[in-house]
């Protein structure tokens, strides 16, 4: 399991480090979540149908020197009750 934070910039978007993913994504088994714990029956959390990786993402076996260390997660529905970080 990987457990790393992200932040929400739009109802159905999340954006966190893409280092955490390196080669282990597989949409059917990430499940964002929101609330005090994570399960995959939680009603606070989210299945992701979509992702993307910045264009000019470059992996390091160090983290901190990884560039354009973005990734993105569509949600397939809006969260509620939480709203995105204001642009």
């Amino acid at each position: 399991h990987i457990l790393q934070t992200g932040v929400l910039i739009a109802p159905d978007i999340v954006m966190t480090a893409a280092h955490g993913f390196d080669g282990k994504i597989e949409l059917k088994s990430i499940t964002i979540g929101f609330g005090e714990t994570v399960s995959l029956e939680g009603e606070d959390n989210y299945q992701v149908i979509a992702y993307r990786t910045h264009p000019r993402y470059h992996h390091s076996d160090y983290p901190a020197k990884s560039k354009y260390d973005i990734i993105f997660f569509k949600l397939a529905k809006p969260v509620k009750g939480i709203d995105p970080v204001p642009s």
